[in-house]
């Protein structure tokens, strides 16, 4: 049962790095609404991240709730996704410090 739920982060995955490259050269936005996740700053990135947190809990409690399998699998599940959101935010936060600086010493 359990790979069933791998399937969707596994095709999340594709889709992003394909995204990624997509968006790589093009200008990011750094204020205003952006659909696309890609074409945003870096700073624009950790706040939809914080605004998306709520929303991942949510679905995890619910998951919780409603899904019938094993702990271990729910557990599991839960230190998946909460890792991701986590690795995310730290990179996203990294990379924009990491920005902000650079344009502070070449200013």
């Amino acid at each position: 049962m359990l790979g069933y739920f791998m399937i969707a982060p596994i095709l999340v995955l594709v889709i992003s790095i394909a995204f990624s490259f997509l968006y790589r050269k093009k200008k990011k936005k750094d204020k205003g609404f952006a659909f696309v996740y890609y074409s945003l700053s870096n700073r624009r990135k950790v706040i939809r991240t914080l605004w998306t947190l709520p929303v991942v809990l949510l679905i995890l409690v619910a998951f919780t709730v409603f899904i019938e399998i094993d702990i271990r699998e729910k557990v599991f599940v839960w230190l998946f996704l909460l890792t991701l959101c986590f690795a995310q935010l730290s990179y996203n936060y990294y990379k924009w410090k990491k920005h902000e600086q650079e344009g502070i010493e070449a200013g």
